[in-house]
């Protein structure tokens, strides 16, 4: 007896990569975003969420991480983790606040717990070391946050 024929399968072209969004629109989500969370700031809530944080800006769950990956180039977690860490230098320089132990002022700045903290810390200097590598070769560099010319 013969096997059965083994019919070749067709494979399906690759899909088209995905659209790109456009420079005009990530440049508007980009000074949105960052008015946003410098206004209202979500990031002092350490339960904040992605989903709840993408309705509340009037935008789905994908399309607001795909914005904040392609706009920042950085993760949702790493995106808010960067406004903590910012808040946590401006506690830490306050008068009235320097005085706390770094604890209390890490869960000022919305960070869940001290060690989420210590990585987020880790994790940028780590993005300023390759940041200033890149700057010594040549190439240029953008900060996760700076607010683009309006």
């Amino acid at each position: 007896i013969k096997p059965p024929a083994i019919r070749e399968r067709k494979r399906s072209p690759k899909p088209p990569p995905k659209n790109k969004i456009g420079k005009d629109e990530l440049l508007e989500f980009k000074n949105t975003a960052n008015r946003y969370f410098a206004t209202q700031k979500p990031y002092l809530n350490p339960k904040l969420k992605l989903e709840e944080l993408a309705q509340e800006m009037g935008y789905t769950r994908n399309f607001f991480s795909a914005m904040v990956n392609q706009a920042f180039r950085v993760n949702f977690n790493t995106f808010v983790n960067t406004w903590r860490l910012k808040e946590l230098a401006a506690i830490s320089n306050n008068p009235q606040t320097r005085h706390l132990p770094r604890a209390r002022q890490v869960a000022m700045a919305g960070f869940g717990s001290y060690d989420s903290y210590q990585r987020a810390e880790q994790e940028a200097a780590a993005a300023n070391k390759k940041r200033q590598r890149k700057t010594k070769d040549g190439q240029t560099s953008s900060n996760a946050i700076e607010k683009d010319d309006e």
